[in-house]
């Protein structure tokens, strides 16, 4: 987190915050669209506890 932060810092020094937004909404509208066929279901949810106390 710590480098993205610093990434899009320099990106909104470097264009200005109002544009380094405008990058950050279409990378963001671009990940939605090329996650939208890799849904998960119910039935592939693990709802087991993660720890496994004997």
């Amino acid at each position: 987190m710590a480098v993205g932060a610093t990434l899009w810092g320099a990106l909104a020094k470097r264009i200005g915050v109002p544009d380094a937004l405008g990058v950050a909404a279409v990378a963001l509208a671009l990940g939605v669209f090329a996650l939208r066929g890799h849904r998960i279901t119910a039935s592939e949810l693990e709802l087991a506890p993660a720890v496994i106390r004997d």
